[in-house]
């Protein structure tokens, strides 16, 4: 591609871009901090739980955006919160959104680009079994099974 087309793609990409809104939010902006149980909820900024009414066993990374929960009780300790019904825990302004369980804790994944369009990544380990044979090399034939 020439040097000409290659700006003149770019050009029309950055128009494309500016025309779907994957901008920034304004500089600073920042979600009320707590617990939300809907993407409704969220969008209107409106929190279910501030964390001043609760009390939590949380700990969350920003380095690698993301958060585990064990329990949230109300403050006193006296009733749960159900963990299955929270959709995303706001954290310092930056949401975390539920991405599943593992162990005895739940996961949330953070906001990496706050925007029009937003992305949230992660990176999982999982353990799966794999069926593998081995081969006698005389015969050509599996003479050992088992699962990996």
């Amino acid at each position: 591609m020439s040097n000409f087309s290659t700006r003149i793609v770019f050009f029309f990409s950055l128009l494309l871009s500016n025309h779907l809104g994957a901008q920034v939010l304004i500089s600073g902006y920042q979600f009320e901090d707590g617990v939300y149980y809907s993407h409704k909820e969220l969008l209107a900024n409106k929190n279910a739980y501030s964390w001043e009414d609760l009390d939590t066993k949380l700990f969350a990374n920003p380095q690698t955006y993301m958060a585990k929960c064990d329990t949230i009780y109300l403050a006193g300790g006296e009733q749960r919160l159900s963990m299955d019904s929270i959709e995303y825990l706001v954290l310092d302004g930056l949401p975390y959104r539920f991405c599943g369980r593992s162990e005895k804790l739940w996961n949330y994944v953070g906001l990496r680009i706050l925007g029009r369009l937003g992305l949230m990544q992660t990176q999982f380990m999982e353990e799966i079994e794999v069926p593998i044979k081995a081969y006698n090399p005389l015969t050509g034939k599996p003479f050992r099974e088992g699962n990996v």
